[in-house]
């Protein structure tokens, strides 16, 4: 449903947020994802401050953070997979880290750029980390990547706390 709002460039203004917690929301998905790590040998990490209210639309937060999550176990070889939120005066941020080979440059410019899911790329499509980008954008935040220097993949997103309202029609 989502990745057709994208295409007809409608999501921005399908954004339903509501006050919730962001540090619980982002806890119950790294417990939906624990089990999975563990069978993969992976540790998952979480850091995060108390509770965090603002009004979010949990349903695409989860959605972005779970790609985030199952991009980073598909990817990090097995390696421990960090999770992190913290917040500013107007930001939270949530960013994903692994210890695979990491995301390459020319991947990572085009699920920035490309207003199309991208075609399949080695291991995996790139349509989760496209839709997140996308998502992101719609709340009036951003998802942004990079390979890490010494090994791996970090995924930052960040979201508005307060009033900042999503632009209609917004893409990455």
């Amino acid at each position: 449903e989502d990745l057709v709002r994208v295409l007809h460039a409608s999501l921005a203004a399908d954004v339903h947020r509501t006050a919730a917690d962001l540090s619980g929301l982002v806890s119950s998905v790294c417990t939906m994802y624990a089990k999975p790590a563990r069978d993969q040998g992976c540790d998952l990490n979480l850091e995060q401050p108390g509770a965090i209210w603002a009004e979010f639309d949990c349903p695409r937060v989860k959605r972005c953070l779970s790609a985030l999550i199952r991009n980073a176990l598909s990817h990090g070889r097995g390696g421990p997979v960090k999770i992190s939120l913290t917040t500013d005066k107007n930001r939270a941020y949530i960013e994903v880290r692994d210890h695979g080979p990491g995301i390459n440059d020319s991947d990572l410019a085009r699920l920035k750029r490309s207003p199309s899911p991208p075609e399949p790329a080695s291991g995996g499509s790139g349509i989760g980390l496209w839709l997140s980008a996308h998502l992101a954008a719609a709340m009036g935040g951003e998802l942004n990547g990079r390979r890490r220097e010494n090994g791996g993949s970090s995924f930052l997103m960040w979201l508005p706390l307060g009033s900042e309202t999503p632009n209609q029609g917004a893409g990455p």
